[in-house]
């Protein structure tokens, strides 16, 4: 009896915890997120890597054309794509004179193919901004000028944010919810302006704002030429170097379809997820077993309960469980999703596990994660 009570005290600190971050990290991204108003200022170069985009490029390019902003340029990297991607961008550069096309170069010894494309990105950009972006992004008008006006409002060196995120296939909704465990249980996102440290950092690379300076002044890409997500890393890398930083809720200026389908999405995440951790087998295999004892089996015990003796659930079990999907649920409708995918979380948060043992699976075996038509390990 003495070890299930103190079960169930524990795990009802872990919900209590991710609620106390869920609303804090929620607070700081609002209050700090202002509104675009800087319409002119200091160039921003907004880069774009490509590869196999041709359902996605024109889109994108479409709602970059005309932003309120007016110092900006747009170059895209047509890196080595197989489809008719390069036909689609030529007709663009042709059309319109702020979009530059940049053909890449064959992937070189000691280097991911996403990195590779940044690096050369970032080459060829003029400006005291970069504004990393994705394909499969579409922005609204104002994008550019939120950048600049809260990178300056701030004053720090970098920005980033979760953009909208949209999908065809249901059930690819509760995979991507996973990208937002973050904000209940690891990234106080509030410390990172004052007082960064690199574990800290919180980056996507679907909008990534970085001073000029700060990115030349760490090396750029060239200093992550083989890393999983090239966007965590340059954000701890920025950090590490004395950057600051700020995340804010980027979603109500710019939107992402980044899976087409379920399998896709698992595999997407998955990469994210592990390399999260640096690959530090360590920390996983300390932190699997504390997310199934504590935040996985506390929700299926409820369930139990709620079926079998409603009227008989421990007190402490109650304020966990509860205290974890009111967390859940403020995030995921912070961030566009329904309340629906967000109690669904009985069922999703044992994928992570999955995809955690499936990372240190690929990675002992050296099999590696197939991405964009190649593998990176």
């Amino acid at each position: 009896m003495m070890f299930e009570n103190i079960f169930f005290l524990i795990a009802a600190a872990a919900g209590l915890f991710a609620l106390y971050m869920a609303v804090r990290n929620l607070l700081f991204i609002h209050r700090n997120s202002l509104r675009p108003f800087v319409v002119n200022g200091p160039m921003v170069s907004v880069l774009i890597p490509v590869r196999n985009e041709e359902k996605t490029i024109g889109r994108c390019l479409d709602s970059l054309l005309h932003q309120s902003y007016m110092n900006y340029e747009i170059i895209v990297l047509d890196d080595l794509s197989s489809d008719n991607t390069r036909e689609i961008l030529s007709a663009y550069e042709t059309a319109h004179c702020s979009i530059s096309i940049v053909q890449g170069k064959p992937l070189p010894e000691g280097w991911y193919g996403k990195n590779h494309a940044l690096h050369q990105l970032a080459a060829e950009a003029h400006g005291e901004i970069l504004l990393f972006t994705d394909a499969d992004t579409i922005h609204k008008k104002t994008s550019v000028s939120f950048a600049v006006t809260n990178l300056e409002y701030h004053n720090v060196d970098f920005l980033s944010g979760y953009p909208r995120q949209n999908f065809s296939i249901k059930s690819i909704g509760p995979v991507l919810s996973l990208l937002f465990l973050n904000l209940i249980f690891f990234t106080p996102v509030w410390i990172q302006k004052k007082n960064p440290h690199p574990v800290f950092g919180l980056v996507l690379g679907q909008y990534l704002c970085i001073r000029s300076s700060a990115y030349w002044a760490v090396g750029g890409y060239a200093s992550i030429p083989k890393v999983l997500t090239d966007d965590i890393h340059m954000g701890r890398l920025l950090i590490k170097n004395g950057f600051h930083q700020v995340f804010l809720r980027v979603g109500t200026i710019v939107s992402c379809t980044m899976y087409d389908s379920f399998q896709n999405a698992v595999q997407g995440i998955t990469k994210c997820i592990f390399d999260f951790f640096d690959k530090k087998m360590t920390i996983l295999s300390l932190l699997i077993p504390v997310f199934i004892v504590f935040v996985v089996l506390p929700s299926w015990i409820f369930i139990v309960y709620l079926f079998v003796s409603p009227l008989s659930i421990p007190f402490f079990l109650y304020v966990g469980v509860v205290s974890l999907c009111a967390a859940w649920t403020i995030v995921l409708m912070f961030n566009h999703f329904s309340a629906y995918t967000a109690l669904l979380f009985p069922l999703v948060f044992p994928l992570v596990i999955y995809m955690l043992l499936k990372g240190i699976y690929s990675t002992l075996t050296n099999k590696g994660f197939l991405w964009k038509n190649r593998v990176v390990k």
